[in-house]
């Protein structure tokens, strides 16, 4: 049904809805704590660069099932 509906699987859109919320919370569109919810990933490589890349955040996974 989901190839004749031309949709995308439940995973591809679960991916696309995070991504979209950290974009959102990383440009201030919606009134989150950006402190609370995103921590920026600060690599040795990173620290070494003349012009950091301030938009690298690490992102949280669960492992239990609720």
């Amino acid at each position: 049904m989901l190839e004749e509906l031309e949709w995308p699987s439940l995973g591809a859109r679960r991916n696309q809805s995070s991504l979209t919320i950290s974009y959102k919370i990383h440009s201030a569109i919606v009134s989150l704590n950006k402190d609370k919810y995103l921590t920026q990933i600060i690599s040795l490589t990173q620290r070494r660069a003349s012009k950091l890349n301030n938009s690298q955040y690490r992102r949280y996974q669960t492992y239990s099932d609720a």
